[in-house]
């Protein structure tokens, strides 16, 4: 009986992982290059700003890149 449910632990298991293996879509897409943020950065916005209540007319990192 322990045996028994050892097995279909184990095959519920490994169908439940199955499964997931393909539902899950990562679809992931280059930024524009009119996303960036003006000036001497490696920064660029989420979406489009010009939407945005703030503008941000340059931004200037010293060092750039940034350390730790």
């Amino acid at each position: 009986m322990k045996f028994f449910s050892v097995i279909t632990g184990a095959l519920l298991a490994s169908s439940a992982a199955a499964l997931s293996i393909g539902t899950t879509k990562n679809v992931q897409s280059a930024l524009a290059d009119d996303l960036s943020v003006p000036g001497d950065n490696p920064l660029n916005y989420c979406a489009k700003p010009e939407d945005n209540i703030l503008e941000i007319e340059t931004v200037d990192l010293s060092p750039n890149p940034p350390t730790a």
